[in-house]
């Protein structure tokens, strides 16, 4: 194939399937924009922002539940999403959030008519990013929709701007978001920089390859480290220990309206990334899920890798799809290693929860523990990935149940605390006697 045919065959793609799969996202950006001109436009303040948040949200869900399911995973923009029954069920549950979080605001009263075309550019900024996360197939998009979601998050927590505590809970999460997403930048640069791709499903084929020829020799401790270095991120944006500091301090500092949005949105998007990263990494795509690739850029990726394999040690052959069990030591370092990571993180949240009072604080120690128990099913699908694939398909069917329950149980947990800072001014747990 020529270069001529393979931007030509690109460009077809991009029009015919990856645009319209992409619908809901292009929805949402449009929404921002809305946004934006209608407050440029408008001399009575923010007042119509809410309507316009709605009807972009309501319009990209609909859109996003209208999308078809494929009967095979089908990657997007050559290679850098990939379109799946998970990808579609996690993009449908974030934007019934957004949905949900954004009536909750109109009726709690954040934010005021003054601020509400910020607030809800930020919301949507962050959203955007979260789709994009859980959709991910290439590192680029990996960290990209991170730093996506997590700039504007920063900006909430401190969109109490007349509150010191606010603004110092703001500046904490930036401060320590920067250097995490730094750390996990480096580990992403050592990973690719080994296997010579950044596209997951040729990354497991590179690494069975690497693992599997023997040949993997000093390399191996770049590998475990770059994998540590890369959890450390994950591990910060869901708050598990011991990287969840910035979460009660976060969530005292914001609203009850914007603690919602940091323990449900961000969490579920950042744990269905880590799915998709450490599954994808964790074993070989099939021949069935191959077929529905970009089989171009594919070949073009693999080729690239196995030259830069053969330039480091012996040739190496690209791996046969049945090779999964060269990936056994991948997944259970992987598996042990945020099993070890879920028990610390679910014990230490429910513990700490004893000794607090204020009730956004309550709630940040119940989101660490929660952050755990997500965890646990991620671990034992990556250790059933290898032995029994429908095991570890139903274990992460089990998690996107939990985080459907989830999201309504803890929406509802700060829309009481919210009513009830307006009804009483005050979130500390000991004014709450008496209310039952």
């Amino acid at each position: 194939m020529s270069f001529y045919d393979l931007v030509q065959s690109t460009l077809r793609e991009t029009v015919e399937t990856s645009v319209p799969a992409f619908a809901p996202e292009l929805i949402v950006c449009a929404t921002i924009v809305a946004l934006l001109v209608v407050r440029m436009l408008s001399t009575g303040g923010s007042g119509s922002a809410y309507p316009v948040m709605v009807l972009g949200t309501l319009a990209a869900f609909l859109t996003a539940l209208l999308t078809d399911t494929p009967e095979r995973p089908t990657e997007l923009f050559t290679g850098m999403l990939l379109l799946d029954s998970f990808s579609l069920y996690m993009r449908r549950l974030l934007l019934l959030f957004v949905l949900l979080f954004a009536a909750l605001t109109r009726v709690s009263g954040t934010p005021d008519r003054s601020d509400a075309t910020e607030f809800y550019v930020l919301v949507l900024g962050a959203s955007l990013g979260m789709c994009l996360m859980v959709a991910a197939n290439h590192m680029l998009i990996v960290f990209l929709g991170i730093e996506m979601a997590s700039v504007p998050s920063y900006v909430l927590v401190g969109v109490l701007k007349d509150r010191r505590k606010s603004a110092e809970a703001a500046l904490k999460f930036a401060v320590f978001g920067a250097g995490a997403a730094g750390v996990m930048l480096y580990g992403i640069s050592l990973l690719v920089g080994t296997l010579g791709t950044a596209h997951l499903a040729t990354m497991s084929v590179q690494l069975a390859a690497l693992l599997g020829s023997g040949g993997a020799g000093s390399r191996e401790l770049v590998l475990a480290l770059a994998g540590l270095m890369i959890l450390v991120g994950f591990a910060f944006k869901l708050s598990a220990v011991p990287f969840h500091f910035w979460t009660p301090d976060a969530f005292e500092g914001a609203t009850a309206e914007v603690g919602a949005f940091l323990s449900i949105a961000s969490k579920a998007a950042a744990l269905a990334l880590l799915v998709r990263v450490a599954l994808g990494l964790g074993h070989l795509p099939s021949q069935l899920d191959r077929a529905a690739m970009q089989p171009a850029v594919f070949a073009a990726e693999v080729a690239a890798a196995a030259e830069l394999v053969e330039g480091v040690s012996q040739p190496v052959p690209v791996a046969a799809p049945g090779s999964s069990a060269a990936l056994r030591p991948v997944r259970l370092y992987c598996g042990w290693l945020i099993a070890i990571l879920a028990g610390v993180t679910c014990t230490f949240g429910n513990l700490a929860a004893y000794g607090q009072d204020n009730m956004k604080r309550l709630l940040a120690y119940s989101t660490i523990a929660h952050a755990g128990y997500m965890l646990m099913p991620l671990a034992a699908a990556i250790l059933l990935a290898g032995e029994d694939p429908a095991a570890a398909r139903l274990t992460v069917a089990a998690l996107a149940f939990y985080i459907a329950v989830y999201l309504l149980m803890n929406l509802g947990a700060f829309a009481f605390v919210a009513f009830l800072r307006n009804a009483i001014a005050s979130e500390e747990l000991p004014d709450y006697a008496g209310l039952v």
